[in-house]
């Protein structure tokens, strides 16, 4: 029986592996800074044409966070991030610095293939 014990790094680095085997991209995010600069740079990737070549500013991506976090749940958040059953893509609106009104797509939830997907190692907030 002592043979069967698994660790949960190992049963980590498993899914980890099963996950990149079916076409998820491995990113290494260490910390929340981390992950909230990736966020931001696939945020920015995934809008370019709406963005025109002008990636998000500080004060834009803050406007980003404000709107999507707020005083929501945390299921809130994520459906927001995913869509839902009515609305299946993710999306957001915000204001650009110059006024202007800017659409953000977070999540496809209609066509798979239209998203990234990955997967990092457990981070602690």
């Amino acid at each position: 029986m002592a043979n069967d014990y698994e660790s949960e790094e190992q049963l980590e680095i498993k899914f980890i592996r099963r996950l990149n085997a079916i076409g998820y991209k491995t990113v290494n995010i260490r910390d929340e800074n981390s992950l909230i600069l990736h966020f931001r740079e696939v945020l920015n990737q995934r809008n370019s044409k709406n963005l025109n070549g002008e990636a998000l500013t500080d004060s834009e991506f803050n406007r980003v966070i404000n709107e999507m976090v707020g005083s929501r749940t945390l299921y809130e958040i994520a459906e927001e991030l995913r869509g839902s059953d009515v609305q299946p893509y993710g999306k957001i609106n915000i204001q650009r610095d110059d006024n202007s009104t800017l659409y953000l797509e977070i999540f496809d939830g209609h066509d798979w293939e239209n998203n990234i997907y990955e997967v990092t190692h457990q981070i602690t907030i």
